[in-house]
């Protein structure tokens, strides 16, 4: 895979964890790492040796304008952007039980300037809680939704719906 046809991939909270090993492994592949967190430099000049490049904006992912600047930076870089790992947290530590409509908003900000380039179609919104031994109730967090999007506007639903349900479960 040359540069110029490598997969260009933006990926979240990269300094640590699940995000630098993502990013280590896709960089072995060939992929562009547009790398986003607090300390990644160093990280990044490591994956240009293994693969075509790697960028590093050092963010603050817990402000929505940063998430958009880091997106922006990959395509005024690299032309486009092909997929957004974003796999930043800011759930505060408290029982999930606790948390409020605030907290959810919050998180709403930071992964609205990840869903804008793709549009709600191409996007996969995924949890590390495993499906068959859940941590809470989805029912309490189907509700949270509900109310999250009970205050935005029909345009915004649609973007955020866009299709998703109607291809995902072919509906018609």
């Amino acid at each position: 895979m040359n540069s110029s046809n490598a997969e260009k991939i933006v990926i979240t909270s990269a300094s640590s964890g699940l995000s630098e090993a993502t990013a280590r492994h896709l960089s072995s592949l060939g992929a562009t790492a547009i790398l986003g967190a607090d300390r990644v430099n160093s990280l990044a000049a490591e994956l240009t040796g293994l693969g075509p490049k790697a960028l590093a904006v050092a963010k603050n992912l817990t402000r929505a304008a940063q998430v958009k600047h880091l997106v922006d930076a990959a395509v005024q870089t690299f032309g486009r952007v092909d997929v957004m790992l974003d796999n930043a947290s800011l759930m505060p530590d408290s029982p999930l039980k606790r948390l409020k409509i605030d907290d959810w908003g919050r998180i709403a900000e930071l992964w609205r300037p990840c869903i804008e380039p793709f549009g709600a179609d191409r996007c996969m919104v995924s949890s590390n809680t495993p499906v068959d031994k859940p941590a809470f109730s989805y029912g309490r967090v189907w509700d949270t939704f509900k109310r999250i999007t009970a205050v935005r506007s029909d345009e915004e639903k649609r973007l955020i719906f866009g299709g998703t349900a109607k291809r995902v479960y072919r509906l018609d």
